[in-house]
């Protein structure tokens, strides 16, 4: 099962969403022949289908191939407008109908007959994921109607990985050029990493760890355990985790290691400090996803007992302990802290409190350079922010 020399050191972190990370999703054919069947199995002809988060509308053009009479195509981010691009292209712009919103803030006129979502970082706690697709299933699913994906499992294993452990923490040492910077390892190594983890670096068999059933889930959150008997002596350096979807009977789509579908990476969770495992101790490794302020926090553990059942070794970690802080953005985030604009922040809202519906970008540009002499070097800069803000903020 465990093969040294097959383990990567190739790591790269989660992409944003640009036009480069969108095209690597469309890119995954694993991830696109997986979703076309799914969707000739549940889009029949006359279907309102509603592609939740759409990016450049893959999946709303397959739903029109396949006879759907119109297509609610939701993306908040700016390439909707490559998707329209797209649409108008190949002669589907007049059935599909793109929203820039998040899906919670839609509300069209009727129910739809299909969802189709896929919402996944390389998990599919990924920001407001799980409740977006929540929230669009009890206001807009008509009773009835069909969904995409129906389940993800989410598996874990033991991951024997030197190469890529030591590629988390090498700088963090006790002596890195005479200076020690061993504060900085509690920090990386409470740190996700998304990866190509090959099936060689597993010293475990995959154990279902958390399940959602988008039929019936009503929380965003997931936690679960797996156990694994040690048969060898080897060396834990962290859990890989990755994701099984059922999109439709019949068919799935994983991340797993070895699979078919690269785009989505998949999760190593790196251990504090490397695990020496004899054959006959098991160990005990727990997860959990917890949504908060907007993403998730995720949590991690492992126990590790000796031959005889006792209790020899734990650690527990999380993302939130991953996160640099300075001491005033601790003091600033306290509860009894009682927060004050800065400047900035004040600059902000002297454009916010102009977006009234009366002025344009222009006069309000015009009135923040009067405002703040000094802070911007031309008009077309003052311009630019009021813009910025126009974008994320107005209607």
């Amino acid at each position: 099962m465990h093969d040294s020399a097959a383990t990567p050191v190739r790591d790269e972190p989660m992409s944003g969403y640009d036009v480069h990370a969108y095209g690597s999703m469309v890119d995954d054919e694993a991830r696109i022949d997986a979703h076309a069947r799914a969707l000739e199995l549940t889009v029949r002809p006359g279907d309102t289908v509603l592609d939740i988060g759409t990016g450049t509308g893959i999946f709303a053009l397959i739903a029109c191939r396949l006879g759907a009479k119109d297509v609610i195509a939701v993306e908040p981010d700016e390439v909707i407008g490559l998707a329209e691009e797209i649409a108008a292209a190949n002669g589907y712009g007049s059935r599909i109908e793109f929203v820039q919103a998040l899906s919670a803030d839609i509300a069209p006129a009727g129910k739809v007959d299909v969802i189709v979502s896929d919402l996944r970082g390389v998990l599919p706690f990924h920001r407001t994921s799980i409740a977006a697709v929540i929230d669009a299933r009890d206001r807009l699913l008509a009773p009835g109607g069909r969904m995409i994906p129906l389940a993800d499992r989410i598996f874990a294993a033991l991951v024997e990985a030197p190469a890529l452990y030591d590629d988390v923490v090498r700088v963090w040492a006790d002596d890195f050029d005479g200076f020690d910077l061993t504060a900085g390892r509690t920090l990386v190594t409470n740190t996700t990493r998304t990866n190509w983890i090959s099936p060689g670096a597993l010293v475990t068999e995959a154990r279902s760890i958390a399940a959602i059933d988008y039929a019936s889930v009503t929380g965003t959150d997931a936690c679960g355990s797996a156990d694994w008997a040690v048969e060898a002596p080897w060396t834990a350096h962290g859990l890989c985790l990755w994701f099984d979807s059922d999109l439709a009977e019949g068919v799935t789509l994983s991340n797993a290691p070895g699979g078919d579908a690269v785009a989505y990476g998949r999760l190593f969770l790196p251990f504090s400090r490397p695990l020496e495992l004899t054959a006959g101790e098991s160990v005990t490794a727990r997860f959990a996803a917890e949504q908060f302020d907007g993403d998730y926090i995720y949590r991690w553990g492992v126990e590790v007992r000796t031959v005889a059942g006792a209790p020899r070794e734990g650690l527990s970690q999380s993302t939130s302990y991953g996160v640099p802080l300075s001491a005033a953005s601790i003091r600033r985030s306290a509860a009894g802290h009682r927060p004050e604009l800065g400047d900035e922040g004040g600059l902000h809202l002297f454009v916010l409190e102009r977006m009234d519906g009366n002025s344009t970008i222009e006069e309000i540009a015009t009135t923040l350079r009067e405002a703040s002499p000094g802070r911007f070097a031309s008009l077309d800069d003052a311009r630019a922010r009021v813009a910025r803000l126009s974008r994320t903020y107005s209607r």
